[in-house]
């Protein structure tokens, strides 16, 4: 059911219907609070209880965008989908690029568990969490880009700026409230969490690097150079696993300043390009200011 509404999402944001899409969320979020006190009192909260409240939620959260749709489209859902004939080299880059940019954050868990005991793992998983706040609204970002640029491509250099604004004022914040705020955020989950302090500031201060793949790869997606991204998505996930594998020998907080510097190195290389499509460059540019992305590929493609 989280794949279901998950391709649903990206759905709406493609078509420019972000509203059913924040009010389908917000329809999961409350109902999946509200299930979860129910189910404890009535069936007991055990982990049965809590996938049940998840799952739950998002029914209940495709019911109001189910009463809308057009009655006509029900029987278009369950025909085959022929309309996608021909596009399988173009998801599957789209799934190689996705998987492997969330994979550092999957894998490296597990990494640190093996290597440091599963202690240092809690610890370290409590930092990513809490990072991943500020991380992921970069991600978003770039998700509304690639859709933005097939509605109004001529607008895709002022909507990367837009992009670029926002993520680099949340990584200012993330920055300047790292030092003083990690202790005590760590500090909810327990004392003994507050061993990843030094770890959290250090992925706090990779924000701005972190920043950069999400936008590059919205880049080469709204370019039409979908194997571009998704070859640097997989090497990029390759390094930054590999680098916070090595750190784990100097502990958690070298796991994570590892993995920051891994990030960094990235961010050197990839951001020339990112800079270029937004027209920050003094030089002139290989790139008209007037370019405008391709259409996006076709089931002849």
């Amino acid at each position: 059911m989280t794949t279901v509404t998950m391709v649903l999402d990206y759905a709406l944001i493609g078509l420019s219907k972000s509203g059913p899409q924040l009010t389908r969320n917000i329809i999961f979020s409350v109902a999946k609070l509200l299930l979860l006190p129910v189910i404890a009192m009535t069936a007991g909260l055990g982990a049965t209880g809590i996938y049940g409240a998840w799952f739950l939620g998002h029914l209940i959260s495709l019911i109001p965008l189910a009463a809308r749709a057009n009655h006509s489209i029900w029987p278009e859902l369950v025909r085959p989908g022929m309309v996608l004939k021909g596009l399988g080299r173009s998801a599957l880059a789209h799934h190689v690029t996705n998987t492997s940019s969330y994979a550092p954050v999957l894998v490296l868990p597990v990494v640190v568990a093996a290597r440091l005991g599963t202690e240092a793992n809690a610890a370290f998983y409590a930092a990513t969490l809490l990072i991943s706040s500020a991380w992921v609204i970069t991600t978003h970002l770039a998700t509304a880009l690639f859709a933005s640029a097939g509605a109004a491509p001529k607008d895709f250099a002022r909507d990367l700026r837009f992009s670029l604004r926002i993520s680099g004022t949340v990584a200012a914040l993330t920055v300047l409230t790292a030092a003083p705020l990690a202790g005590p955020l760590l500090a909810l989950f327990g004392a003994e969490y507050t061993r990843a302090q030094a770890g959290l500031v250090s992925l706090a201060l990779a924000t701005p690097f972190v920043s950069v793949k999400p936008l590059y790869i919205a880049v080469c997606r709204a370019e039409g150079q979908l194997r571009l991204g998704a070859r640097v998505a997989l090497i990029a996930s390759f390094v930054e696993i590999t680098a916070g594998a090595v750190g784990t020998l100097f502990g958690l907080t070298g796991t994570c300043a590892f993995f920051a510097v891994a990030n960094f190195l990235e961010a050197l290389v990839l951001w020339p390009r990112v800079a270029r499509y937004a027209g920050l460059t003094i030089r002139s540019s290989r790139r008209p200011a007037s370019w405008t992305p391709p259409e996006p590929p076709t089931a002849q493609d």
